[in-house]
Formats: structure tokens, C-alpha cells, sequence
């Protein structure tokens, strides 16, 4: 799966929030290997998110819009 498969999940969520079950279930990951994933992403700035309690909740940023419509090279996000 690819950041733009997981970015357009999140474009396409009904909530603009999600749970990292949520993500996990769409990947087909368990909850630790989508969160693990879902930080690689916050750590390039294409997603975020907060902690409430114990659990992240995770939002798709404007620099992760921007480089799933095409208006960042992939050379501007890598590790």
C-alpha cells in the first residue's frame, strides 16, 4: 500500500479524524503496524495527529493534500 493509498483514505473517510483502527482495518495491518506507518507519514509532515488518552487520533495535513494532488515531488518528502 502506498502513502498516497493511505492519504486518499483519508480524503475519502466520511470523518476528516480516524482512529488508528480505522487505518489498521483499510490496510489490513494490525494496530501497531498501521501506527508505526501512520508515524513514518506525520514524521514527513503528510499526516498528524493527537493523542487522546492512550489512543492517536490522525488527520490528513495540508502538505499531505498537496502531495497527493501532485503539487509536491515525492524528493520533497523523503526520509
Amino acid at each position: 500500500m502506498s502513502d498516497k493509498d493511505i492519504l486518499q483514505f483519508f480524503i475519502d473517510a466520511e470523518d476528516p479524524v480516524l482512529g488508528t483502527g480505522d487505518i489498521a482495518d483499510f490496510l489490513d495491518f494490525s494496530n501497531r503496524g498501521a501506527r508505526e506507518r501512520l508515524y513514518k507519514l506525520s514524521d514527513k509532515g503528510l499526516v498528524d495527529y493527537r493523542k487522546l488518552g492512550r489512543v492517536p487520533a490522525w488527520w490528513i495535513t495540508e502538505r499531505g493534500r498537496a502531495y497527493l494532488a501532485g503539487e509536491l515531488d515525492a524528493s520533497e518528502i523523503e526520509d
